[in-house]
């Protein structure tokens, strides 16, 4: 896995199974960024992508002039931290939906298992009162989500300010390598 930060612009790269390399860019930018590029022109789109990499390494720069497969557009949502709602009985909401935050978080698939767990426990002590039950897995969810959201919000926020670094690092192969730019 690598990745190289530069303040609001990142690059992600891994390699699949099947050896190929996958390549993220994780940007940010204001929401309607993204419709300023035409990515049904591929060409265009990389013109467009490659602006936002004028401070990387040519190198860096490469992953993404010399893709040869589709580039797709997506756009990241998070519910900022502490986001509630009002219970309606007979319905609630868990994993993903409850906890709308960056991929790169890493947090989806677990906080939802807990999500599963914690209703199905609520609702086995409280078997004669489905509602209830609802009402304490939300209340403990909220706190959960919060914290989650907080810490992944923090943490994405301290890698975006760091310092361009100068150092990439390659958990595939376990070395590190300087950059001599």
């Amino acid at each position: 896995m690598l990745f190289a930060l530069d303040g609001d612009t990142g690059v992600l790269c891994h390699r699949e199974t099947d050896g190929s390399l996958h390549t993220y860019l994780g940007l940010r930018v204001d929401e309607d960024w993204l419709d300023d590029i035409d990515f049904a022109d591929t060409a265009a789109a990389k013109r467009g992508l490659l602006e936002r990499l004028r401070s990387f390494h040519p190198s860096l720069q490469g992953l993404i002039a010399h893709a040869d497969g589709t580039l797709t557009p997506r756009r990241i949502h998070a519910l900022r931290p502490g986001f509630t709602w009002e219970h309606r009985s007979g319905v609630t909401i868990l994993g993903d939906a409850a906890h709308v935050m960056s991929p790169f978080a890493g947090e989806g698939a677990n906080l939802a298992m807990h999500d599963g767990s914690s209703l199905a426990l609520a609702i086995a002590s409280r078997p004669d009162d489905i509602d209830a039950a609802v009402r304490a897995y939300e209340d403990e969810l909220f706190i959960r989500s919060e914290l989650a959201a907080t810490e992944k919000h923090a943490a994405i926020t301290s890698i975006q300010s760091m310092p361009r670094s100068r150092w990439a690092c390659s958990a595939r192969s376990g070395s590190t390598a300087d950059d001599p730019s």
